[in-house]
């Protein structure tokens, strides 16, 4: 299953690299270190590890492993630098097929 997701998000990802031109450009309350994802989604906050951005995420994420699965089935998208996770909330597709 999860090698299915992996292929799913890489697809979407080729299929969306030309839609990148388009972002504006990060709002002031976007840190330099996530600036250059801003293309992924709406900025949801950085977070000291998953298990701290789980309560503070909107839905239901409330442990460190639904964030995992949300950014797995292309819901969030995260990053990881200098010890901070990083979140983004998708945009919804009409080409998803991460689902079973």
């Amino acid at each position: 299953m999860l090698s299915r997701q992996r292929l799913a998000l890489e697809s979407q990802g080729i299929n969306r690299r030309g839609e990148r031109e388009n972002v504006p450009a990060p709002s002031p309350d976007v840190p330099p270190a996530a600036a250059p994802f801003v293309h992924r989604g709406e900025y949801l906050g950085w977070f000291v590890g998953l298990a701290a951005a789980a309560p503070a995420l909107p839905g239901v994420h409330e442990t460190a492993a639904d964030v995992r699965d949300s950014h797995l089935r292309g819901e969030l998208w995260t990053i990881a630098r200098d010890g901070l996770v990083y979140v983004f909330r998708c945009p919804p597709t009409s080409t998803s097929t991460t689902t079973e």
